[in-house]
């Protein structure tokens, strides 16, 4: 074999290879990404679980009938309306895409109406304020991520370029290995 092909065969194996390894890092990236989601929708259910006896309670007391039949129905109505708008929350978080959000909207108004019905709308308590001590750290974590972020803006910038040139390579060899098998 001539050492033109040899050299093209070696650099066909090599640009195999990377491609192989970027293919497995994303692969990695994806499988952690899909864990942390499992794990933060496992730990978000657990809250709204928690939660949910502390919720109809509050339900319960914001609803100007409660202690009637009635009242219980529409305690039950919200708490109903709240776990299907959850389900399409969590369906979108877990990556059902376009499926989950076109009715979320439609969730979110529905529960909006059957919470009008229980009764007098309560109001907001005022925000708390910002502790002052705490502004310096807040402050202090922003621009550690905002570093981080421009860090990674720059990994990816010279991990783009050595792809670039790489691709650039390749297409000059391919092109002088095909001119040259014209010539033949």
């Amino acid at each position: 074999m001539s050492e033109v092909i040899i050299s093209a065969l070696v650099l066909a194996a090599e640009v195999a290879a990377l491609l192989v390894a970027l293919a497995a890092i994303a692969l990695a990236v994806a499988v952690v990404r899909s864990r942390r989601r499992r794990a933060h929708a496992r730990s978000f259910v657990r809250l709204v679980e928690e939660r949910e006896r502390e919720r109809r309670e509050r339900l319960r007391a914001e609803c100007a009938d409660a202690a009637s039949e009635e009242g219980e129905r529409r305690v039950q109505a919200v708490q109903d309306q709240e776990r299907r708008l959850y389900a399409r929350i969590l369906a979108l978080f877990r990556g059902a895409g376009q499926a989950a959000l076109r009715g979320i909207e439609q969730e979110v108004d529905r529960l909006v109406a059957v919470s009008r019905e229980l009764g007098p709308t309560p109001r907001p308590a005022a925000p708390e304020p910002l502790d002052q001590a705490r502004v310096p750290l807040l402050e202090a974590r922003l621009s550690e991520a905002q570093e981080e972020g421009q860090r990674l803006r720059a990994q990816l910038k010279d991990t783009q370029e050595a792809l670039d040139q790489l691709h650039q390579e390749y297409e000059a060899l391919y092109e002088r290995e095909r001119s040259r098998a014209r010539a033949r």
